[in-house]
């Protein structure tokens, strides 16, 4: 038993770790205008950079959200297996 307290405890923690650095690279995540991904010049109109920055922005959030999702989901694997090696070692 006690192997397998250790194990889900290395475990738990691997995903803690992992976890936390997909949340340091949604936080690295910078928004790009939309000239610049399609390698354009900048516009000259006011309104048109105002734009390629929104595009640059939203585009920056959505990645964000899906790296932030991923570092969500094994947090919620590293809990799970943390606590399992506690039930286990509590129970045995």
């Amino acid at each position: 038993m006690h192997l397998m307290v250790a194990a889900l405890t290395i475990l738990g923690a691997i995903f803690g770790f992992a976890a936390a650095w997909w949340w340091h690279k949604a936080s690295k995540v910078t928004a790009i205008p939309s000239w610049v991904e399609a390698r354009l010049p900048e516009p000259v109109d006011v309104d048109q950079q105002h734009d390629g920055w929104m595009v640059g922005v939203l585009n920056a959030a959505k990645e964000q959200a899906r790296l932030n999702a991923i570092a969500a989901g094994l947090t919620a694997l590293a809990v799970a297996l943390n606590a399992a090696a506690g039930l286990i070692a509590t129970l045995c």
